[in-house]
C-alpha cells in the first residue's frame, strides 16, 4: 500500500486523496448529521431485491450476498449476470431523499439522477474490483457497519521517471465509518478500480448509497461505449442544472 497522505484543504474535516499532487477522491468522515434516521428509513423500504455483483464461475456460483434498491435509471448488467440477479428501478428518487440529493448536487455542482442502495449482510459480502463508466462524479455514503473500501491504480504512473505507483498498487484502503462520504472524481474514474474485500472479523450489515448520473448509454450497455454515447446527454443535463442553480 502506498503512503500517499490525504491533504486537508479549507475544511479540516475533508480529506483529499492526492496522486501526482492532484486530488483524485474526497473523503468526509462525518458527512451526515442524521445517519441513524436515514438507515432506519432505508431498512423500512419494500423494494429490496437480491443481487450478487459478480459473474458466475465453476468455482464461484451466484449467491445472494447483498440486496439492492435502485431509484432513477438503472445501468445495464453484464450479459453473464442471470436474470434472477438483475434488479430494475423502483421509480424516481423518493421525496425523503431529495434534500440529501440536493445537498450533494450543490456540493459537486452537477446533477444526479440515480441512487443505488446496496445492503451488504455481513463480513462475507464483498465488491469485486471494477471501474464504472459513468459521466460525472460518483458519490457514496456509507451507513451501518464500518468496512474497508479499497481504491487501486489501474495503470502505471504516467510519469515514468518518477515511477510513483504501479498498476494494482493500493491508493487508499480506508475503513468507511457510519455516515461518511467518499467521492471518486469523474476525471479519475478510469484511473482507479474500487472494491470492498471480504473481512475476516464478523460484522453487522453495511449499507452503501451511491449517487450517479446515468445516461441512456449507461442503460443500454455496461461497456466503455456507454461513456461516449452518453456524453452529449450529460453535458446538456449539467448545462440545464447550472442555469437553474446559478
Amino acid at each position: 500500500m502506498l503512503d500517499i497522505p490525504g491533504l486537508e484543504i479549507e475544511n479540516p474535516h475533508v480529506q483529499f486523496g492526492l496522486a501526482g499532487n492532484k486530488p483524485w477522491y474526497e473523503f468526509v468522515p462525518n458527512f451526515l448529521d442524521n445517519p441513524d434516521e436515514i438507515l432506519a428509513w432505508l431498512h423500512g423500504q419494500s423494494g429490496w431485491r437480491k443481487e450478487d455483483g459478480y459473474c458466475p464461475t465453476l468455482k464461484r456460483p451466484m449467491r445472494d450476498q447483498h440486496s439492492t434498491i435502485q431509484w432513477g435509471p438503472r445501468q445495464a448488467y453484464n450479459s453473464c449476470v442471470p436474470p434472477e440477479f438483475r434488479i430494475t428501478s423502483s421509480g424516481q428518487i423518493p421525496d425523503f431523499l431529495k434534500p440529501l440529493t440536493e445537498r450533494i448536487e450543490l456540493r459537486f455542482r452537477q446533477p444526479f439522477n440515480s441512487i443505488q442502495v446496496n445492503r451488504h449482510y455481513d463480513h462475507t459480502s464483498s465488491v469485486h474490483p471494477h471501474s464504472d463508466n459513468m459521466h460525472g462524479d460518483i458519490v457514496m455514503i456509507s451507513l451501518g457497519a464500518p468496512r474497508q473500501f479499497v481504491l487501486r491504480f489501474k495503470k502505471d504512473d504516467k510519469a515514468t521517471t518518477l515511477n510513483r505507483w504501479k498498476a494494482g498498487d493500493i491508493f487508499s484502503g480506508r475503513v468507511l465509518p457510519h455516515g461518511s462520504l467518499l467521492t471518486i472524481y469523474a476525471r479519475h474514474q478510469h484511473d482507479l478500480q474500487h472494491e470492498m474485500p471480504v473481512q475476516a472479523e464478523p460484522c453487522g450489515t453495511r449499507v452503501s448509497m451511491i449517487w450517479r448520473y446515468l445516461t441512456k448509454g449507461n442503460e443500454l450497455t455496461p461497456g466503455l461505449s456507454a461513456y461516449s454515447i452518453g456524453g452529449p446527454e450529460f453535458q446538456e443535463a449539467c448545462k440545464s442544472w447550472r442555469i437553474a442553480h446559478d
